[in-house]
């Protein structure tokens, strides 16, 4: 499974990782994370951090799934991001 995760990765050129991302003044950032909720256990932290974002009215999704998730999971992946996209409206 893994050389085939890793024959289907794409070739980044060095000069794009060395580029400056551009600033967009006009957008605030907003987070984006995907914490690990190995066997459904939150770190404290990160609960913490969820419950603020839903406090300021992002959107907010749970999935209880490992790093992996994507390459092992990707049905269950894709469709846990479908979902949030969805309530983005994207």
């Amino acid at each position: 499974m893994y050389a085939r995760f890793r024959g289907e990765l794409p070739h980044v050129p060095w000069g794009f990782l060395a580029e400056q991302a551009p600033e967009v003044p006009e957008h605030p950032p907003v987070p984006v994370r995907l914490p690990a909720a190995e066997r459904g256990v939150r770190d404290r932290d990160q609960e913490a951090e969820t419950q603020e974002a839903e406090r300021r009215g992002w959107a907010v999704a749970r999935h209880a799934a490992h790093h992996l998730a994507p390459l092992t999971a990707p049905q269950e992946a894709g469709a846990a991001l479908e979902t949030l996209l969805d309530r983005l409206g994207h």
